[in-house]
């Protein structure tokens, strides 16, 4: 956990993690405060995921450049291999 000066940063969270966060902010006029809930969901594993659109085909005039995007929500990190 780090602090910084409007914040609380949480890194790798873990399940115990889950709770109430509270922040109390003062002045010599009063304080208030807010309770944030944090819940922690664990991912279920997946084959990439193209995305929406992707991928799409071209057709280009002789001598144009073309490009190919494939972009996938992957987790973990994929590995991207062009054939």
């Amino acid at each position: 956990v780090r602090y910084a000066t409007w914040s609380i940063i949480m890194d790798s969270v873990v399940p115990s993690d889950k709770g109430n966060y509270t922040c109390i902010v003062e002045n010599k006029y009063g304080s208030i405060n807010h309770t944030y809930q944090l819940d922690v969901v664990e991912r279920s594993p997946h084959r990439p995921i193209l995305q929406a659109g992707l991928p799409a085909n071209k057709t280009v005039a002789l001598g144009s450049n073309v490009e190919f995007v494939c972009k996938v929500y992957s987790d973990p990190q994929p590995h991207i291999q062009w054939l």
